[in-house]
């Protein structure tokens, strides 16, 4: 046999070997992800829970806590004005400890800029009045409309003095609201997620 022909020969059987241990590879590999990703779904889903009512707790392993949200809820529309209300908390450790303070999270959308960098909000409940404190912004764009994202802190009780009124009125700057009884429920809803003690009525 010429040395050429043995070259050739040679050559065709590395590269065989090569490409059946390449599928090989490929074959294994794409049999371990989908074991790796199932685990990594599961422990997603693990770490989070889908409430009623738009009500959502993930838990952070990380820093041993539970996030609790709820969906924002338009509370105010006039023409193109809109002002959505949305709520959060924080429960620390893993045994569902209610927490201690509450965010109330407006999110506006009107023609012009009506808050700024912070917005006073008071309440009226069952006609005595209650302050809220001051809402900050946190986020917010100016395009053809202004976007004006703001945040109150309160604490956890106080909210419930809130919710458990019958007629709440609200005002955030300038802006006076009075929270329907689907409001109300929806609040009370939240606050049960997170886990306190409401009076249903």
């Amino acid at each position: 046999m010429k040395t050429p022909t043995l070259i050739k020969i040679i050559t065709l059987t590395v590269t065989v070997a090569i490409s059946i241990l390449g599928n090989y590879n490929a074959t294994a590999q794409s049999q371990r992800e989908p074991s790796s990703r199932r685990t990594s779904e599961r422990q997603t889903n693990d770490s989070r829970g889908q409430g009623t009512d738009g009500c959502t707790t993930r838990f952070d392993r990380f820093r041993n806590r539970n996030i609790i949200t709820i969906e924002p809820r338009t509370i105010l529309r006039a023409g193109t004005d809109e002002l959505k209300l949305g709520a959060s908390a924080i429960s620390e450790g893993d045994n569902n400890t209610a927490p201690r303070e509450i965010d109330l999270l407006f999110d506006s959308m009107t023609n012009r800029l009506r808050y700024g960098n912070s917005a006073e909000v008071r309440f009226i409940v069952d006609g005595r009045r209650m302050e809220g404190g001051a809402a900050y912004k946190f986020g917010g764009s100016a395009m053809r409309q202004v976007n004006e994202k703001l945040r109150l802190t309160m604490p956890a009780n106080r909210l419930l003095e809130i919710i458990n009124g019958r007629e709440v009125e609200m005002q955030i700057g300038e802006t006076e609201v009075r929270l329907r009884r689907e409001d109300l429920d929806w609040l009370r809803n939240f606050a049960t997620c997170a886990g306190l003690q409401i009076e249903r009525r």
